[in-house]
């Protein structure tokens, strides 16, 4: 008898478990991401294990960043590699529709009137590890993104 409660209720845990992964969304199913923040190109999956188990250990330490759009409106500048190594590694982004206690945060207002483009290569360049193609893809995608930068804008 006491087997058969023991054996219902690893079911019932296992029931429960599949339902709420199945309700879990992923951070990218809610979050908007600036276009500026995608000039970077995202770690590996085993940079983003390693990265979120750091997090599992340590906390967030550098918190990831929007901007504000105006009203309620926002998108994600900075913290792409943070939020997916966050659910690799099954810590809880969301609780109840608002940032779980984990994630550490912070915005940008319109009225501070940043270039986002500006922001993300000021934010990201010197932390991370680039080879010499990345960069390479980096510039382009900056002048594509801004092609008032390049000395070739008048070249038509």
């Amino acid at each position: 008898m006491e087997a058969t409660k023991k054996k219902r209720r690893d079911v019932d845990d296992f029931i429960a478990d599949v339902k709420a992964k199945q309700e879990r969304k992923s951070w990218r199913d809610v979050i908007a991401v600036h276009p500026a923040a995608d000039l970077f190109p995202m770690m590996s999956e085993s940079e983003l294990r390693e990265l979120g188990e750091d997090i599992k250990k340590n906390g967030m330490r550098i918190p990831i960043t929007f901007l504000g759009l105006g009203g309620d409106v926002a998108a994600l500048l900075d913290g792409r590699n943070r939020l997916d190594a966050m659910e690799l590694a099954g810590i809880d982004i969301f609780t109840d529709d608002k940032f779980s206690k984990q994630v550490r945060w912070n915005i940008w207002l319109p009225e501070k009137q940043i270039d986002p483009y500006d922001y993300v290569l000021s934010a990201n360049v010197h932390r991370r590890h680039l080879t010499t193609q990345q960069k390479r893809e980096l510039v382009a995608k900056v002048i594509k993104a801004k092609p008032e930068l390049s000395d070739r804008a008048d070249c038509d």
